[in-house]
């Protein structure tokens, strides 16, 4: 994912590094909220094999964000931030959301920063509302060419519906003479595509986007905001074949810019897919300075239910007893079991 022109983690590393040291001064209090990860609806036009929050599209589909909950948090945004944090629209699929144009609008007239993840099924549907309304990159989910991706997304037809909305995105922006958004394409490695990462690269890279990134998949025996994570995937990944194919990638000099994972030797992957393995060493400044909305309003940050946008504004959820009772958790030096495996994985070095 891409955030202000780089890759989301290089930025997160670089404020990471930066700002680490000064959580011991502020103990529970955050830093001014640097962005918010907003889960427009559980709905998604598709059941992805790999799919995190799977149980909770079967669950709770037609759920769907309030826009006045919104508009709300807006002008909340409007009046105690001088710096406006980021905001990411995700879901579920977010382009399902029956508002989802006067939520672009919204963030557009309150001149906050937007990024948008999709499948890209809808994405053409949509190319108007992303280029006028000011979104800076779209990160649209590819896991592989053709078939093989309809299979992962148990949707035939699905690969061929979003390479022809990256195509005709671009061609509106170019229509528009827009520079933004950017399009960026994110591939989570899995059994399917783990030895053909280069393959895929080589395809995608002649498509219109700006960055690929390769990400592991997240799994574990815990839950991480409600989501079980226990996938069992760790023993389908020939780490000698995905080792192989992201050497190849370190190595191609290609048009578009790739992104690949920390953990990219076969050491590294080793340890990463050990199906035990439960802890991570360093310290992250994520609580901090990131925040997860759901629809109905809860908010989250890692692995902790920490406020309710329905029965309180966001200060008293970003600085109140639950959030300031977890930062002094983390402060103690004890990581969280869901840490290790985690995709926003930040640690200092």
């Amino acid at each position: 994912m891409e955030i202000l022109g780089m890759d989301a983690k290089q930025l997160l590393n670089l404020i990471n590094a930066q700002l680490v040291g000064w959580t011991k001064f502020l103990g529970g209090r955050g830093f001014p909220l640097c962005a918010i990860q907003l889960l427009l609806t559980w709905d998604c036009n598709l059941r992805c094999k790999y799919c995190i929050v799977k149980e909770e599209l079967d669950m709770f589909s037609k759920k769907q964000i309030d826009l006045r909950l919104v508009k709300n948090l807006m002008e909340q945004i409007q009046r105690n931030h001088f710096l406006k944090p980021w905001v990411h629209l995700t879901g579920g699929e977010p382009l399902l959301h029956k508002e989802f144009t006067n939520i672009a609008r919204l963030l557009f007239e309150n001149r906050i920063n937007w990024t948008l993840a999709t499948n890209g099924y809808f994405l053409k549907k949509y190319a108007e509302a992303v280029c006028d309304f000011g979104c800076f990159c779209v990160n649209v989910s590819i896991d592989d060419i053709g078939p093989a991706h309809d299979e992962i997304r148990e949707k035939e037809g699905a690969f061929k519906r979003a390479i022809e909305g990256i195509k005709f995105l671009e061609g509106f922006k170019t229509m528009r003479n827009k520079r933004n958004p950017h399009i960026a394409i994110n591939c989570t490695i899995n059994e399917k595509n783990c030895t053909r990462l280069h393959e895929i690269y080589d395809y995608l890279e002649s498509l219109p986007v700006h960055s690929i990134s390769f990400q592991h998949l997240s799994f574990g025996p815990q839950r991480i905001s409600g989501v079980d994570l226990n996938r069992n995937i760790a023993e389908k990944i020939d780490i000698v074949g995905l080792a192989s194919s992201l050497e190849k990638l370190m190595k191609k000099k290609g048009r578009v810019r790739i992104n690949l994972p920390k953990s990219v030797r076969k050491n590294d992957l080793e340890n990463y897919y050990k199906p035990d393995k439960g802890r991570v060493s360093g310290s992250c400044v994520f609580p901090w300075l990131f925040l997860f909305v759901a629809p109905d309003g809860r908010c989250y940050v890692c692995d902790r239910k920490i406020g309710d946008l329905k029965k309180q504004n966001m200060q008293e959820v970003w600085n109140g007893d639950e959030m300031h009772q977890f930062r002094r958790s983390l402060l103690k030096g004890k990581a969280l079991p869901c840490c290790f495996r985690c995709c926003w994985n930040i640690p200092s070095k």
